[in-house]
């Protein structure tokens, strides 16, 4: 029987996120014990450079997802129902955008898979259904 990982392989409890400056060589911790009780993970920057999406590793093994203002410090859990993260990338370094499901065209929508923002940001494109038998719909943001 093979072994298998014990929670605390995986989890831990203190695990936090830095911001690096280059310019100045100093280190600083932008998460705080508000986002969550294990280990954070960096997502992505915002385009504009000041947020930084993360997750947040639970005890039970699922993720939370955060945004953090850095210059602020101001951290706010996402809302998987209404809010979903999505990952591009700029040059190797990934970039999120911030998607809003509170659209009533989307909310007809219960299990919405693979979201992509087109690049205009007026549409998001998503999958419906089961494996093998997914739809692809296109939606107007707006």
């Amino acid at each position: 029987m093979a072994n298998l990982p014990k929670e605390s392989d995986y989890y831990q409890p203190q695990g936090d996120l830095y911001e690096y400056d280059l310019t100045t060589d100093k280190l600083r911790k932008i998460t705080s014990a508000q986002s969550g009780e294990g280990t954070k993970q960096a997502l992505a920057w915002s385009s504009s450079g000041k947020q930084v999406a993360f997750s947040s590793l639970l005890k039970n093994g699922k993720f939370e997802e955060w945004i953090i203002e850095l210059d602020t410090g101001q951290e706010r859990k996402l809302e998987p129902a209404k809010e979903y993260l999505q990952i591009t990338y700029d040059s190797g370094t990934p970039v999120f955008k911030l998607i809003k499901l509170d659209n009533p065209v989307l909310a007809k929508f219960e299990e919405k898979q693979n979201m992509v923002v087109s690049p205009d940001e007026r549409y998001v494109m998503f999958t419906v259904g089961e494996y093998g038998e997914q739809e692809i719909k296109i939606v107007p943001l707006d």
